[in-house]
């Protein structure tokens, strides 16, 4: 196995995702970006990073509950693995 690479949501990419979590509670995230629809079909939000990420797409059931994760620590680095996130800031580490 390779060596993980980490990386960081922007301020804004979390507030984005913080409003499209109205919209729709689960999501998938990819490297270019978080789109949403709501059970409806009747909404649907789109957001593009400025740069893409290099992480391997992962859905999220719970988009609060991540959020939550995330908001737990001060600058929070996320490693996407096969089965799992590790969302850590320094000796901190939680899995999701």
């Amino acid at each position: 196995m390779g060596k993980e690479k980490s990386f960081m949501y922007t301020d804004t990419e979390i507030t984005v995702l913080r409003n499209f979590s109205s919209i729709n509670t689960s999501m998938v995230l990819k490297g270019t970006g978080f789109s949403v629809i709501n059970n409806s079909k009747s909404v649907i939000g789109n957001f593009e990073f400025e740069q893409p990420y290099d992480y391997e797409s992962f859905g999220i059931y719970e988009t609060s509950e991540f959020l939550t994760a995330l908001n737990a620590m001060k600058d929070p680095k996320i490693v996407v693995s096969e089965k799992y996130l590790t969302i850590m800031d320094g000796t901190s580490k939680l899995k999701y």
